[in-house]
């Protein structure tokens, strides 16, 4: 299941569902959608539907507005599905790769997570499509994003987990883009600023901030068993730790 979060972004949403139907898209999706946007937006969003990738993309309406919100909040339904594997991507993505999902699924092994080439950041970075194992995720008990943590340092907490165990494989054949107001290819619009403030300092926005806080706390504080839960899901044995 690809999960897509988006605020306010109905120009790139569009771009993204364009590349996601050129590149021959045949996995399920959900759109997350906050309430008080799909009002604000509704005939623009419902216009969106006949670009949908295939019939088993849908939207998926939140009362939350994070990103990292909106996943937690659609997490049980994921469960009640009982997915094998779950995908993030971002409305300012751009799908190159042609059948980029069945490449990208086919690398996972139940104790993993795949990510590929996003013509950025990678591969130094957890970029592009990230697919995780479902299987991965609930040894955890983390859905995807830890508990506090909204947009930013998310692929610094999953590669330090995946360079601590393993655990992370980087597919460099698939192509997807981010075209990240960063790099200049999307607009640093209102969701821009919410997330990175409008100061030159992009370190100083109170997300940033709050983010990276959370990221580190949460593994200097869990990854020891984070380790050791990922090394017995793989059959190891575990690791003993001593202050």
């Amino acid at each position: 299941m690809t999960l897509l979060p988006t605020l306010n972004r109905l120009t790139l949403l569009k771009q993204f569902l364009n590349s996601a139907v050129e590149a021959n898209t045949t996995t399920p999706g959900l759109i997350l959608v906050d309430f008080q946007d799909y009002e604000n937006n509704k005939l623009a969003y419902e216009d969106l539907r006949k670009f949908f990738p295939n019939n088993n993309w849908a939207y998926y309406f939140t009362q939350s507005i994070k990103m990292g919100d909106k996943i937690r909040e659609v997490w049980p339904v994921l469960k009640e599905l009982n997915v094998e594997w779950v995908n993030v991507l971002n409305d300012d993505h751009y799908i190159v790769t042609k059948e980029w999902d069945k490449k990208l699924r086919a690398k996972l092994n139940g104790y993993n997570f795949v990510t590929c080439n996003d013509n950025w950041n990678t591969p130094l970075k957890a970029a592009g499509a990230t697919v995780f194992s479902m299987e991965l995720l609930e040894t955890l008990d983390i859905p995807i994003y830890p508990p506090g943590m909204q947009h930013l340092f998310i692929d610094d907490f999953w590669e330090t987990i995946g360079r601590a165990t393993g655990c992370w494989d980087i597919d460099m054949s698939v192509l997807i883009e981010h075209r990240h107001a960063l790099k200049g290819q999307s607009p640093q619009d209102d969701t821009f600023r919410s997330t990175y403030g409008t100061g030159q300092d992009l370190t100083k926005s109170e997300v940033w901030q709050n983010d990276q806080k959370v990221c580190h706390l949460y593994l200097k504080e869990n990854l020891s068993t984070i380790v050791n839960r990922i090394r017995e899901l793989k059959g190891l044995f575990p690791i003993s730790y001593h202050s």
